[in-house]
């Protein structure tokens, strides 16, 4: 087996694979994958950079839209293209009025510190 850059003859195989799991082959960023000596795709990783909100905290509705509002207009002035955030099931109907939309169904969202 080994480990290397994504090739675009591997999108076949890493799209049965990301099927399986219920995932999306990610559209942007790097992807490596692990090729066995058959050439079998078994496994892959994508990597991109995101900006995640974390937390946006707000007992009054107003102040929310507005922190919302002030926090977008520097998101599309920085040339973020994708912005993540963790929030409450029960605030799932708010968030996709603003754009928001489920990644994940049944996975877990996990964080790892390296400092």
């Amino acid at each position: 087996m080994r480990i290397r850059d994504y090739k675009a003859e591997d999108s076949g195989q890493v799209k049965v694979l990301a099927d399986r799991h219920g995932l999306n082959v990610p559209q942007e960023g790097k992807i490596i994958v692990a090729e066995s000596n058959t050439g079998k795709i078994e496994g892959f990783v994508a990597l991109r950079s995101v900006l995640m909100i974390e937390p946006m905290v707000s007992d009054n509705p107003i102040v929310a839209v507005k922190l919302w509002n002030y926090v977008e207009e520097k998101i599309k002035k920085g040339g973020i293209k994708v912005v993540r955030c963790f929030a409450d099931t029960k605030k799932e109907k708010t968030y996709k009025k603003v754009g928001f939309y489920r990644i994940f169904k049944k996975m877990l969202f996990l964080e790892k510190n390296y400092y």
